[in-house]
């Protein structure tokens, strides 16, 4: 059982490989994705707007933290869509 959708997927022929991981990152990676930018971004402008309105310095600290977050998180979003990127053009290159 082992490899058994690899084996399968092999034995349909080279581009069939292509097919299968395009629908995969078309139909589940990139919405992902996206949602991920859009949580971050969401996340890294409300503490930035918590922080500006804060004046008296209570929980400065904990939007600065929140700000933090958000950029490590739109950073990470951004090595996803890197990476996804990489697994491509590996798959390009061994299926022709």
């Amino acid at each position: 059982m082992k490899g058994f959708l690899i084996d399968t997927v092999y034995a349909a022929g080279p581009g069939r490989v292509e097919q299968v991981y395009n629908a995969i990152r078309s139909e589940v990676v990139y919405p992902l994705i996206a949602l991920g930018f859009g949580f971050a971004l969401i996340y890294f402008l409300y503490n930035g707007w918590m922080y500006i309105r804060n004046v008296d310095g209570k929980d400065k600290k904990k939007y600065q933290d929140g700000l933090l977050y958000g950029i490590l998180g739109l950073s990470i979003m951004s090595a996803a869509v890197g990476l996804v990127s990489v697994i491509q053009s590996t798959i390009n290159s061994i299926a022709r």
